[in-house]
């Protein structure tokens, strides 16, 4: 049974959930690139790019807080394959679903440009596993691979050295990422290797040291002034860390920088102190995840209607936010509501 404290900090981390569906709207709109370039370029490209980054934070954080540790390892039981069965299904079907809706969204623009073949269905496939079947959705294929891996691994590896070996892991992935411009040997076998399994080395060097460090959360023993102090500091350190990188390596800047990992798990930390309580916030979680996953779809059917690139960049931003929370809403009233509908559960 969770205990009221535990309710509290599950309701703000909800409420910044959805705060960073919005900011990954930010994001795919430009919110301010119709005020300022260099502004926009500052939130969306330093600011609401670690909304994702949150995002594995919370979700490695409480589903390995449920399972039982021993000795820094997972414990071999059926309690703990049980709770990992029915997360790795959650999410595997979670990216499925929004990537079959992706697939029949795409068909009229394939047909349109003379791409609708057997090759062309069958690259669709291939990218599914190797990349995601659309740019967002690169967070759930990388949940899908992650956490099997880390489940598995940390059956053998205690917790301690597995975390070390995730922070060499990704000094790799930052000395051939956004650092690559100081030169590294076998740079060629990097990209090959990013070519052909783009989103398995994010997976590795990226998305697993990030998790591992979420699960080191309820380890951390500082006040929440503490920690507000060393979030601000890690956050403005990041952001400068950022902006300099982006003159140097501007495709990977905000993904491979060396304050991301601690700046991001401190901003956790401190929305989990938060202390509120919001009646329902299971609804802010699944609006979320509707927001996130829904958005780009709104996108290409408004373009239909309307050239977004001739509107206002935070008008755009607010229309798209607006049909998609509204449309969010009613799907999560009818799941709720309608039993013909509890299977949209699982797209949520």
């Amino acid at each position: 049974m969770k205990n009221k404290g535990s309710l509290k900090s599950n309701s703000a981390v909800d409420l910044f959930k959805l705060i960073g569906a919005y900011l990954v709207v930010s994001i795919h709109t430009s919110i301010f690139s119709s005020y300022s370039d260099i502004f926009n370029f500052y939130f969306t490209d330093v600011f609401a790019r670690l909304a994702v980054y949150f995002f594995f934070v919370a979700s490695a954080y409480f589903f390995f807080r449920g399972l039982k540790f021993e000795n820094s390892k997972i414990v071999k039981c059926k309690e703990n394959f049980s709770k990992f069965k029915k997360y790795f299904f959650r999410i595997t079907l979670l990216y499925v679903i929004w990537s079959f809706i992706y697939f029949l969204s795409d068909i009229p623009k394939w047909y349109s440009l003379g791409y609708l073949t057997f090759k062309n269905f069958i690259g669709f496939a291939l990218s599914c596993i190797t990349n995601s079947s659309h740019y967002h959705l690169w967070f759930l294929i990388s949940l899908v691979y992650a956490v099997p891996i880390m489940y598995f691994l940390l059956h053998y590896v205690k917790l301690r050295t597995f975390a070390i070996i995730s922070v060499v892991i990704y000094l790799v992935g930052l000395l051939y990422g956004s650092y690559s411009f100081a030169g590294m040997p076998f740079e060629s076998l990097w990209n090959i290797f990013g070519d052909k399994f783009v989103r398995m080395r994010t997976v590795i060097f990226n998305v697993i040291p990030i998790c591992t460090f979420a699960i080191f959360c309820d380890k951390v023993n500082l006040s929440k002034k503490v920690i507000n102090v060393i979030t601000m500091v890690l956050f403005l350190v990041f952001s400068a860390e950022v902006m300099i990188l982006n003159f140097y390596s501007p495709e990977t800047a905000s993904s491979y920088s060396i304050f991301t990992i601690p700046a991001v798990v401190f901003i956790f930390l401190s929305v989990r102190n938060i202390n509120i309580s919001i009646a329902h916030s299971y609804i802010l979680r699944r609006l979320s995840t509707i927001i996130y996953c829904m958005h780009p779809l709104v996108i290409v059917v408004l373009s239909i209607f309307i050239d977004g690139s001739k509107l206002n960049s935070l008008l755009y931003f607010v229309i798209i936010s607006a049909i998609t929370t509204v449309v969010g809403l009613a799907l999560v009233f009818l799941n709720k509501n309608v039993k013909f509908f509890a299977f949209l559960k699982y797209a949520m």
